[in-house]
Formats: structure tokens, C-alpha cells, sequence
């Protein structure tokens, strides 16, 4: 009874600390590129390539280079890098050189994909539990993300740099979370059997090449099983384009498109004083559906795959075409299918991370944590291609005067 009461208390742990970690991973970089107000001086299109081109780099790269540091000196690291940029970003005042600013977005960028890769590789540790507090974690933080802009400005009178302030917040939750929180990462029997069997492997491969000169035979071996390493988790990687991150890209394809995407186009704000509130209100029909998603995805039984992925191409013709003909669609038809949207990506994005999970779990503990955290590199560059097609889209409507009055003006 004991041990039940212990496993519950842990479980538990983890989804709270997994659920901070992702809340502030997602509202802190948001925060950040909101008061570095880049959309002045720079097109949508330039900024949002600012905004994600770092964050697809860093997940790229930085899962093959986290081998061999520890698990637990990266929140550390990540803390410092928060602060520095969110202090950056309060220094530099919107009338100045913008270049401070975009050096503070591009290190929020990398930061929070850093981040990414970091929580989700340790999910090797932590399994369904800790996906269930990051899907929370993560699905709230978009909530807010959301709402923030409109509650600074409307609500508070305020400025939207003001959100710097939460930072402060921020940062010591994600790090307390990790540190005080989260249980140390225990590895099972068999991924240590795993690892003690990859590493043994290795080491009978280096002694049939060492030299008389210790040095170099230690150089040499540590060369060869850094390629090995590498070569290996490149091609399990490769088999889980399809499965894993083809997915999540798409996903976030229709996400980039539907928001802010060609919000501005759409036909739906006669009912709104203020751009700031028709933009918050369609954000949080968005973003309340994918909330609902990464909070039960794994509790509940899901659609089927091409049920969810049919939704999305639905939703977004469905959008286009009533913002093309500016038709008198009722709001609530609007806000359900951008619920339905955004429901389709929170349950593509939890389901593809469980079925990564599975897929990878017979990799050596090393190996798997490697490839969780280069599968996210879906979302991100989804992301880009979708903000991208969205921004070009509201330009053509609003370019031949089709959308909504939110096309040239904010009142």
C-alpha cells in the first residue's frame, strides 16, 4: 500500500512539474517577441522568420549535441539564457536600432526550442505521465498567449511590453519545477541494460583499433563513438519522418494558417471595438480546442487519424472561402470551426508524441532521448510554412479588398 501511495505521489509530481515546465516554455518566448514590437520596422513575413528559423535550427542540431551533458544543468543553463533575453528585450525601447531586439527574439527562439528538446528527450524517464503534464502545460500557455496582448492593452490600458514583467515569474517556475518538483530521473532495468549493452559494444569495437599510444587511442575511440552514435539515431531518425514528424508538421501547418494566419481576413468583426478583442476572441476558439485535446487526448479514446486530418483542410477552406466572399456566416459557426481546428491539432500533436514514444522505446535510453527531441522539429517548421501561406493569403484578400474591416483597421 505504501508503494501504491509512493507511485501515485510521483506520478503526480511529474504531471505538475511537466504541466509548469510547459506553461512557462510557452508563454516566456511569446512574451518576449510581443514586446519587441519587430512587426514596426519589419513585414510579417521577415518577422516570422526571425521568430521560427532559430527555433528549426536549434532543434536540428541541438538533440545530436546534448549527448553527454547532464539532465540536470540545462534548466540552469535555459534559466540564464530566459533572463538574459527577456533583460535584453526590456532595455531596448521600440524607438531604438532594432537589432538588440531581434538578438533577444532569436535567443527566446532557441531557448524555448531548447527546452523542447530537453522536457520531451527526458520523457524517456518520465513516459505518459509527464507527456500528459507537458500536453496541459503546453495547451495553457497557448490559452494564455492568446488573451495576454488583449488583457494588456484593453483590460489594463496598458502597453504589451508590460508582459516583460511575468517573466520574472516565468523563468523561476520552469527552473523551480525541474529542481524542486519534477523526481530524479530514474532509468528502468532495461534501459539500463540498454545502455550498459550499446556502450559495451562500442568499447569492444575501439580495442580492436587502439594504438601503441594511449593517447591517440583514446582520441580515436572517442571519435568513432561519437559517429557511431550519431550515424545510428540519423537512420532510426529517418524511419520516423513518416510516423512522427511529417505529422506534427502538417499539423502546425494548418495551425500557422488558421492563427493569427489570415485572421485579419476574416469576415467575422462587426461585433468588436477593437482588433486586440476580435483577435483574442478568435485565438481563444482556437486555442480552447487544442487546449481540450492535449488535456484528454490520452485519457480518451481518439478519433481516427484521417478523421483528424480531415478537419483541418476542411476548416481552413471553410474560413477562406466565407472570408473571400465575405459571407454573413453566424460567429458562432466561425468559432466552432476554429474550435474544431484547433481540437484536430491538439490531438495530432498528443497522439504523435505517444506513438514517438512507443516507436522509439526499444532504442537504448541514450538513443531515445536523441530522437525525442529531434522529432519536435516538426512543429516548428511547420509553424514557419503555415505563417508564412497565412500571411500571403490575408495579403491577397486584403489586397483585393475581400476580408473582413479588420483589413485597414484596428478600430
Amino acid at each position: 500500500m505504501k508503494h501504491q501511495d509512493a507511485s501515485v505521489g510521483r506520478h503526480l509530481r511529474i504531471v505538475l512539474a511537466y504541466c509548469l515546465i510547459g506553461f512557462a516554455n510557452t508563454v516566456l518566448p511569446s512574451v518576449v517577441h510581443s514586446s519587441s514590437y519587430l512587426i514596426v520596422p519589419y513585414s510579417r513575413p521577415v518577422v516570422l522568420v526571425i521568430r521560427i528559423l532559430p527555433a528549426v535550427l536549434t532543434k536540428l542540431a541541438l538533440p545530436h549535441l546534448l549527448h553527454g551533458t547532464a539532465d540536470r544543468q540545462r534548466p540552469l543553463v535555459l534559466g540564464i539564457g530566459w533572463t538574459f533575453s527577456a533583460f535584453l528585450t526590456w532595455i531596448s525601447p521600440p524607438n531604438v536600432s532594432p537589432n538588440i531586439r531581434i538578438f533577444a527574439v532569436v535567443l527566446a527562439s532557441m531557448s524555448a526550442a531548447a527546452g523542447d528538446v530537453s522536457w520531451l528527450g527526458l520523457l524517456r524517464y518520465y513516459g505518459k505521465h509527464g507527456l500528459v503534464g507537458w500536453g496541459i502545460g503546453t495547451g495553457l500557455g497557448g490559452l494564455v498567449t492568446a488573451v495576454l496582448p488583449y488583457y494588456l492593452t484593453i483590460h489594463l490600458n496598458g502597453e504589451v511590453r508590460q508582459g516583460l514583467t511575468y517573466s520574472w515569474y516565468l523563468v523561476p517556475m520552469l527552473v523551480g519545477a525541474h529542481y524542486l518538483i519534477l523526481p530524479h530521473a530514474v532509468p528502468d532495468a532495461a534501459t539500463s541494460k540498454d545502455e550498459e549493452k550499446a556502450k559495451g559494444q562500442i568499447d569492444l569495437d575501439n580495442q580492436s583499433r587502439t594504438s601503441n599510444d594511449p593517447l591517440l587511442a583514446e582520441h580515436e575511440s572517442l571519435d568513432s563513438s561519437l559517429l557511431e552514435l550519431a550515424q545510428s539515431n540519423l537512420e532510426v531518425l529517418s524511419t520516423l519522418v513518416k510516423p512522427c514528424i511529417l505529422p506534427l508538421a502538417m499539423a502546425f501547418i494548418g495551425s500557422g494558417v488558421i492563427f493569427p494566419g489570415f485572421s485579419r481576413a476574416m469576415a467575422m468583426g462587426t461585433s468588436f471595438d477593437t482588433y486586440a478583442t476580435y483577435l483574442a476572441a478568435v485565438g481563444t476558439a482556437f486555442q480552447v480546442g487544442d487546449l481540450l485535446a492535449r488535456s484528454s487526448a490520452l485519457l480518451i479514446k481518439s478519433p481516427r487519424k484521417q478523421y483528424v486530418w480531415l478537419a483541418l483542410p476542411v476548416t481552413i477552406a471553410f474560413l477562406a472561402v466565407n472570408a473571400a466572399f465575405v459571407l454573413t456566416t453566424p460567429g458562432a459557426v466561425v468559432y466552432a470551426a476554429l474550435f474544431l481546428a484547433g481540437l484536430a491539432v491538439g490531438t495530432t500533436y498528443m497522439s504523435t508524441w505517444s506513438t514517438a514514444m512507443g516507436v522509439t522505446a526499444k532504442e537504448a535510453g541514450a538513443s531515445q532521448q536523441v530522437l525525442l527531441g529531434a522529432i519536435g522539429v516538426g512543429e516548428p517548421a511547420g509553424l514557419l510554412v503555415g505563417g508564412l501561406l497565412g500571411a500571403a493569403l490575408e495579403g491577397l484578400m486584403c489586397g483585393y479588398g475581400r476580408g473582413g474591416r479588420w483589413c485597414s483597421a484596428t478600430r
